[in-house]
């Protein structure tokens, strides 16, 4: 094994080891601990020249999750932005995908509905490029809960109704059960 490999091997090892820390903290509630964690992890890449471009995505995608959970709305923007952004330089639609997705939950989690919503409708197309009808399901429901957020009531009905109809076609029972108790109280007006 040559040298170069050899140090690659244990960079990633010290950022999975970092990663996996601030993924535990981040369990336990330890938010400021846990963005340390995966803010080292990022130095790791930085500082060794290195970019190992999927896992420094993956990086920023859980701390994006910490930033979230601790209500850092800005940060968790900023992270999944940077994770998105390098998910699309590999072409990788799936996870760039996932990030709009948690893009548009950040917007929609500070009361934004009206920029919450073109990020679902993109990670929807790319989802489904992608042929992940779970995911596209996933995205349909949230599209409906911005849109019934925003007055859209027979939209968000629409929605609801295809997300029902795909999580009733791979099976996903539980995930179909919610949306329809969703799509009953929408409809019955609450």
């Amino acid at each position: 094994m040559s040298a170069k490999k050899d140090n690659d091997d244990r960079l990633l090892k010290k950022i999975s080891l970092l990663n996996s820390a601030g993924g535990k903290l981040a369990q336990k509630g330890n938010f400021k601990d846990s963005a340390l964690c995966f803010n080292k992890a990022l130095d790791l890449f930085g500082k060794r020249g290195h970019t190992f471009a999927e896992h420094r995505a993956g990086v920023l995608n859980n701390l994006g999750h910490v930033f979230v959970a601790a209500r850092l709305w800005d940060n968790a923007l900023d992270a999944f932005t940077q994770s998105a952004n390098i998910f699309k330089q590999l072409e990788d639609k799936t996870g760039c995908a996932f990030q709009l997705q948690n893009l548009g939950s950040v917007h929609r989690d500070r009361g934004d509905a009206a920029k919450a919503l073109p990020y679902y409708e993109k990670a929807l197309k790319l989802f489904e490029e992608c042929g992940l009808v779970e995911q596209v399901a996933d995205s349909h429901a949230n599209a409906a809960w911005v849109l019934a957020d925003a007055g859209h009531r027979e939209e968000a009905v629409s929605r609801f109704q295809q997300a029902f109809a795909l999580y009733g076609r791979i099976g996903a029972g539980h995930k179909a059960r919610l949306v329809s108790q969703n799509l009953a109280a929408l409809e019955a007006g609450h």
